[in-house]
């Protein structure tokens, strides 16, 4: 009986490290699909549809099935028009999934345990949305008549803190 608890407490501490294990690499994961949301610009007008297609193509590039993670929900959460600006700083990617504690349910029970991976980032903007903002303020400011027409592409204005 001893032998058998001293078994099951050693498995217990097995499938936790397994755990852990697969928890670092999905937050690995969510981590670098949220960066490349974050940086990624075509700048074109479905940026943010764009930047999520490429996030996920980041996501689903580690091959977390072979960590026995079957069940994983992945969501990429964009910034909102109009939406609360508090709700905009949790602009990025979250992962959800979940594991069994124990591999002997007299030990740990066959509860499963949720993990929760999320990393907010944020959005960058988008090299065209710069522009029209630093043009609106160069032409209602000095009357910068090149900024009027944003379709001849010859500005060479650029700010990286827009």
């Amino acid at each position: 009986m001893t032998l058998g608890f001293v078994l099951g407490l050693f498995f217990l501490f097995i499938q936790l490290a397994f755990n852990m294990t697969a928890g670092y690499v999905v937050h690995y994961a969510t981590f670098m699909a949220s960066r490349t949301y974050l940086t990624h610009d075509n700048s074109g007008g479905s940026a943010y549809q764009a930047a999520e297609e490429e996030a996920r193509s980041v996501f689903n590039s580690y091959k977390l099935s072979n960590f026995n993670i079957d069940n994983l929900e992945f969501v990429i959460r964009s910034p909102q028009e109009g939406a609360d600006r508090y709700e905009k700083f949790f602009t990025g990617a979250v992962s959800i999934f979940s594991k069994s504690l124990s591999l002997i349910k007299l030990i740990g029970g066959d509860k499963e345990v949720n993990y929760l991976s999320e990393s907010f980032l944020g959005k960058e903007p988008t090299r065209r949305s710069c522009l029209e903002r630093i043009c609106e303020i160069i032409a209602d400011k000095v009357r910068y008549e090149q900024c009027r027409n944003l379709q001849n592409g010859h500005h060479t204005l650029f700010d990286n803190g827009c």
